[in-house]
């Protein structure tokens, strides 16, 4: 039975945190549902919008500071989620077995990702030294936010595929009820 209030919901939290590991913290077990799939979202969200804005401030040449402003706290944003992000997208691959498909798969993801984060600190830090209240953004970094998000849109594909394809983080939270779900949608799960 699944609690009701916060209180119940803070109380069956509590017990099940006594006895987790780090990995089980990263890999949402607490919560119940994958944690690194709940992060990525804002990563992915903001970096496209900063690209938006972007576009908008080099196109524009109005000086508008509130576009430049904008895609500044994107990025900003976007880094400190992917922060956090990163080692609960680490645990989840150490607990691909050595050998499956997927293993391979979570090795690219992470290697694109890395790329999409260096490329947005570079940028970001470029930002930083001009300061962010500058009303007019660089071909460089335009070209930064564009390349970082055109590596961005294949990694989130390879993302989805782990989840939706090979059931990485699916059936790990509740073997009786999500693996069920990942079967019924064609996830090939493996054996227990």
């Amino acid at each position: 039975m699944r609690p009701t209030t916060p209180p119940e919901f803070a109380r069956e939290l509590t017990a099940k945190a006594k006895h987790l590991t780090l990995k089980d913290f990263l890999q949402g077990k607490p919560l119940g549902h994958p944690l690194h799939a709940f992060l990525v979202h804002l990563p992915m969200a903001l970096w496209p919008t900063a690209l938006a804005f972007d576009i908008l401030a080099y196109v524009r040449h109005d000086n508008d500071l509130s576009l430049t402003l904008t895609a500044w706290w994107c990025i900003l944003v976007g880094l400190i989620t992917a922060t956090a992000a990163i080692p609960t997208g680490i645990a989840d691959w150490t607990g691909i077995r050595p050998g499956r498909p997927a293993r391979k798969l979570g090795l690219l993801h992470a290697a694109l990702n890395s790329a999409v984060f260096a490329l947005f600190i570079v940028n970001f830090t470029l930002r930083g030294l001009r300061g962010p209240y500058v009303p007019s953004i660089t071909r460089t970094e335009l070209l930064l936010s564009a390349i970082a998000v055109a590596l961005l849109f294949p990694s989130a594909y390879l993302g989805g595929l782990l989840v939706y394809d090979h059931g990485i983080g699916v059936a790990r939270t509740s073997k009786h009820y999500w693996r069920n779900v990942a079967i019924a949608g064609g996830a090939r799960v493996g054996e227990d």
